[in-house]
């Protein structure tokens, strides 16, 4: 049995052209019939350090049978010139979250994943406290199980007040120690008893999306993987 936040996160990389550029993490998220990933709106575009990719792949698992078979999924990151994602933002305007809808007619059929929803996001009445248990799931680095194609989960503390705002910017504070030093906190959980279909809510800012074009029709599949 394969928990179902390891199936909820996937690995991204960033393209410019065919050449590689960054490895980064990425969650599912649906709501009603939509699913999109979400990352850091720093893994699709960062001005400061010249990193403008035009595409991502996403890795799907693909044989619930098998979870070592997976593939890559290609997401072209503009049409006509524009991008195709969405920058996250709340009352103080944008922050380090963008998203991007999937079109689900393009995916594989067998496709295997699990994916938050609305219920697993924070509110404000939600009481998670300074030293709450905090894991974080991802790809830090690229650094995940080859084999299977899963992320790796560490163990981290909530560091502050999560309805402050971190040095004045639209962010929280965790602390962890690990051996891997990079992981965006878009993909930071906490258990929480009685969310279905997974037990696990996310711990980032309830946050609103600017509008963007429609989902991407030449969203494709590619590279099969099986371990």
């Amino acid at each position: 049995m394969i928990e179902p936040v390891l199936l909820a996160v996937t690995r991204v990389a960033t393209f410019e052209a065919q050449q590689a550029k960054t490895n980064a993490t990425g969650f599912f998220f649906k709501r009603g019939q939509r699913l999109f990933v979400v990352t850091s709106r720093h893994v699709l575009i960062d001005e400061p350090t010249g990193h403008f990719p035009d595409r991502i792949e996403i890795e799907l698992h693909v044989n619930p049978d098998n979870v070592a078979e997976s593939i890559g999924f290609s997401i072209p990151l503009y049409r006509d010139g524009k991008s195709v994602w969405r920058d996250g933002l709340d009352g103080g305007g944008g922050i380090d979250v963008a998203v991007i809808e999937l079109d689900r007619t393009a995916l594989p059929s067998s496709m295997v994943y699990r994916a938050f929803t609305p219920a697993h996001l924070y509110w404000p009445r939600d009481l998670i406290e300074a030293g709450t248990p905090v894991p974080i799931v991802g790809f830090p680095l690229g650094f995940h199980d080859t084999l299977h194609h899963l992320p790796v989960v560490r163990q981290a503390l909530q560091a502050g007040n999560l309805r402050k705002w971190y040095y004045s910017q639209p962010s929280t504070a965790v602390d962890v120690k690990c051996a891997v030093r990079q992981t965006s906190s878009l993909e930071e959980y906490r258990r929480q008893h009685g969310c279905t279909p997974e037990p696990f809510a996310a711990t980032i800012s309830r946050n609103h999306f600017r509008p963007a074009a429609r989902p991407l029709r030449t969203q494709h599949a590619c590279t099969r993987r099986a371990g």
